[in-house]
């Protein structure tokens, strides 16, 4: 397994971002996982950090990143992973809070307020499960046939946006990386820099 020094200013998010590491800063999670000696600090939308980071320490890094494993998974997985940020909700938490009712996922108390059975909680509760994969189908019996429907994992458009092929100037630049839902982002989830407009003559 590879090593890695850490240098002043990384970060999980930060070292994954790197084109020499994953590319991605989501990924960071499998930093985490590599380093399971380390204590972390779960944000509020999942996304896990190390606790303490110290200059000049030596870290694992997963052999997941240089093994050609992630090119290989779907946009789909990438959109699931928690947003490096700590705050913005990822896809599947977006998509659930749209499809149950508040307070209903995971929790049986708001049930019974609001009169659902431990059956609803139960087939919602599934419903987030089938979420994580990025995509779910619902079928409808018509005739004794199935009627699938594809539900887009991205909260703010109906399908991903597909990877360009050439990267811009400003996103050559360390940790910029290609979000499925989003587009360019930065390290710290930054949108891309606005065009600017030639004057006229």
């Amino acid at each position: 397994m590879r090593t890695y020094v850490v240098q002043a200013g990384d970060s999980p998010a930060r070292i994954a971002a790197r084109d020499a590491m994953a590319g991605c800063p989501k990924c960071s999670v499998d930093l985490i996982r590599a380093n399971a000696h380390k204590p972390v600090i779960k944000h509020p939308n999942g996304f896990l950090s190390f606790r303490e980071l110290r200059v000049g320490e030596t870290l694992w890094l997963p052999d997941k990143w240089f093994s050609g494993e992630l090119d290989e998974l779907p946009p789909e997985y990438f959109a699931a992973l928690p947003h490096p940020d700590g705050v913005t909700p990822t896809a599947v938490q977006a998509t659930v809070t749209t499809t149950a009712p508040a307070g209903v996922v995971g929790e049986e108390a708001p049930s019974q307020k609001e009169g659902l059975s431990k059956g609803a909680v139960v087939g919602l509760s599934l419903l987030a499960a089938g979420v994580v994969g990025g995509v779910i189908y619902l079928a409808a019996f018509e005739g004794g046939k199935p009627r699938v429907r594809r539900v887009s994992p991205c909260p703010n458009r109906k399908t991903t946006l597909p990877r360009p092929r050439k990267r811009p100037k400003y996103a050559q630049r360390t940790g910029w990386h290609w979000d499925p839902c989003y587009g360019w982002r930065g390290p710290s989830g930054e949108k891309p820099p606005k065009k600017r407009r030639k004057a006229s003559r």
